[in-house]
């Protein structure tokens, strides 16, 4: 068995915290490793996450602007778009970040490790390749930084093909005419506003008294009045009692929901809708953190540090 190779620092997670840990380490002169479970760095935020919804929702209001234009729409034309045609474009950024985020680590010399980690005892770990075969690699500092991933109730079946979560939405390859999203946090909204923004026929349920509740009143008060001039379906104060999902994709998926009992001895009522496709994107609790590291040491060496800027 040959010996492991050690380095000053392993940082787990090449998303922002973990570019961002492995960037400052380095150009203080330690010897740092970075780990990637996927094929390629920038983690969830440049994969599913802020990079690929900024690129959809980009183009979505670059339609918008276009149609209300009047220099352009004064002979009565109008510009219309689908999803699996902006998704393209959203790829093409996504490429470009890729290899952006790929030469912040080739400048600064900071070797990348693609497979999945575990760790082995305080100072050692394993990194399984997408091949199967197994590293071992030890580090006297180690920073985890493995992201999140939506969160999937255990009564709701994800692997349905009309049934998607904030991740797997980039993976539509067809365009749907109604579509439900449930949880009206940040993703929801921006998605709901992509959706909509096709003229795709939206319902967005919240299962808050109002949008955004953490904003003032005034900033959700307003994106509630646009959405709704927008022709959006907004059901504040919601939750799903029920989801139904065809065995045939043909088939419409229904979702019975209810409204949130906040007084006591009130009894919800509970009323059916009835999309094409449903986005799963629950606020607050809408992601969780990843699992990346199958057993993890209680007493290991975790290095803590203000993250600088990536230059």
């Amino acid at each position: 068995m040959s010996r492991a190779k050690h380095f000053d620092a392993i940082v787990i997670g090449s998303g922002p915290g973990g570019e961002g840990a492995a960037m400052g380490l380095t150009k203080a002169g330690l010897n740092v490793a970075i780990i990637e479970k996927e094929s390629s760095v920038g983690g969830g935020c440049t994969h599913w996450g802020t990079i690929p919804s900024k690129a959809l929702r980009h183009a979505v209001s670059r339609i918008i602007e276009f149609n209300n234009n009047p220099l352009f729409c004064g002979n009565n034309t109008s510009l219309h778009s689908t999803f699996s045609n902006i998704l393209g474009h959203a790829k093409t950024v996504i490429d470009k970040q890729t290899r952006l985020r790929q030469g912040f680590y080739d400048r600064n010399e900071c070797t990348l490790l693609f497979g999945t980690a575990r760790f082995i005892d305080t100072h050692s770990l394993e990194v399984t390749k997408s091949d199967g075969t197994i590293d071992t690699y030890t580090a006297d500092k180690f920073v985890i930084a493995t992201g999140s991933r939506p969160y999937r109730p255990a009564d709701v079946d994800f692997n349905h093909p009309r049934i998607y979560d904030s991740d797997s939405i980039l993976s539509l390859e067809h365009d749907p005419r109604h579509i439900i999203i449930y949880g009206a946090g940040v993703i929801g909204c921006e998605y709901a506003s992509i959706f909509r923004g096709l003229d795709v026929k939206t319902d967005l349920i919240n299962t808050r008294e109002r949008l955004l509740a953490f904003l003032d009143n005034e900033m959700s008060d307003s994106l509630s009045y646009h959405f709704w001039n927008s022709g959006m379906m907004i059901r504040n104060d919601e939750t799903y009692a029920r989801l139904k999902a065809p065995k045939t994709a043909s088939s419409s998926t229904s979702i019975l929901v209810r409204k949130c009992a906040r007084i006591a001895c009130c009894t919800p009522t509970a009323e059916r809708v009835t999309p094409m496709h449903l986005i799963w994107m629950p606020l607050d609790s809408s992601r969780i953190l990843a699992d990346s590291l199958k057993s993890t040491p209680t007493t290991k060496p975790i290095l803590t540090m203000s993250m600088p800027s990536v230059m």
